[in-house]
């Protein structure tokens, strides 16, 4: 079922990308007992973005974002990688303050469209740095 679901990201659609650092010490413990501002320290979150998907591609690089609605073709492999539209005001700012997350893991998460109002959980995925962002089920 997970895989059907990222296999469903579609141009248009909302991801997070998330930058993480590992904790040093590491978290131990139940993180839904953690306050809201203790939640990116404990658990090593640099920064949240997000973004709008412009492509998706499946493992051998196929675009999987034109395809046909009435034709189902099924994708190759297990990884997929998004091509993201990044809001270029924060993305400017991040610059003038010389982030680099690209050092870092970078989690995509994907909210679920009946979640997307609230900002619900939705379900993530890893991906490596570079600007980059894969998903393997």
């Amino acid at each position: 079922r997970r895989r059907e679901e990222w296999d469903s990201l579609r141009q248009f659609d909302s991801v997070f990308l998330v930058a993480i650092q590992a904790a040093v010490p590491p978290f131990e413990g139940d993180w839904r007992q953690l306050e809201v501002p203790e939640f990116p320290q404990k658990l090593g979150v640099v920064a949240v973005r997000g973004c709008e998907i412009a492509e998706v591609f499946d493992e051998e690089g196929n675009l999987m974002t034109e395809q046909n609605p009435m034709e189902k073709v099924d994708p190759v492999g297990d990884v997929r990688r998004m091509r993201v539209i990044l809001d270029s005001a924060q993305y400017q700012l991040d610059l003038e303050g010389k982030r680099d997350d690209t050092v870092r893991r970078t989690l995509t998460a994907r909210v679920a469209a009946e979640e997307d109002d609230d900002g619900a959980e939705g379900e993530t995925g890893t991906g490596g740095g570079e600007g980059t962002s894969a998903a393997a089920y």
